[in-house]
């Protein structure tokens, strides 16, 4: 009995380290696992980490070109809305245009229609000046010829006032020869 209880204490201790192998093999497997979870726990919080900063400097980027956008987009605005402004102003200025055109325009018909009624005044009056020249020139050859036949006239005159006292000097002549004549 001892024999078998002395057996079976030795089977229990050996079941003993078995069991403390088993929980030491156990315990060093865990160990391993612990730290190889511990590794790559720490390289994937590294990772992490490297990822976080990564999209933090993504982030910081990103706030950066928004806040650039929002920046330029207010100056868009403001330019919008100084051209619209510009537009406006230029619109206002065309309509102010086109109404002293249509002032200026309906003043140019009315200058065109004044110039067509003096030309039409100015041709009567270059009719007129024509005709009254040809007048000119008329009574200027009338005035000729009629100082030509009283150059005419007068000479005419003179040769017969030359003539006549030619004749009342013969004639004077033939009275005191006639006298002469009687008193012999």
């Amino acid at each position: 009995e001892n024999m078998l209880l002395r057996q079976q204490l030795e089977d229990a201790q050996n079941k003993g380290i078995i069991k403390e192998k088993a929980v030491s093999d156990v315990q060093d497997k865990f160990s391993d696992i612990f730290t190889k979870l511990r590794t790559d726990s720490e390289r994937q919080v590294h990772m992490v980490e490297d990822r976080n900063k990564e999209l933090i400097n993504k982030n910081n980027e990103l706030r950066e070109q928004v806040h650039r956008y929002e920046n330029e987009k207010a100056e868009r605005e403001g330019t919008v809305r100084q051209l619209q402004q510009e537009l406006a102003d230029a619109l206002k200025k065309l309509s102010m245009s086109e109404a002293s055109l249509e002032v200026i325009t309906r003043y140019r018909n009315s200058l065109e229609e004044e110039k067509a009624y003096l030309q039409k005044d100015l041709d009567k009056l270059k009719d007129k000046l024509e005709e009254t020249e040809e007048q000119y020139i008329q009574s200027e050859r009338r005035i000729h010829e009629l100082k030509s036949a009283l150059d005419d006239k007068e000479r005419e005159v003179i040769a017969a006032s030359q003539k006549v006292q030619e004749v009342v000097s013969v004639s004077s002549g033939m009275e005191k020869t006639v006298r002469q004549l009687e008193e012999h």
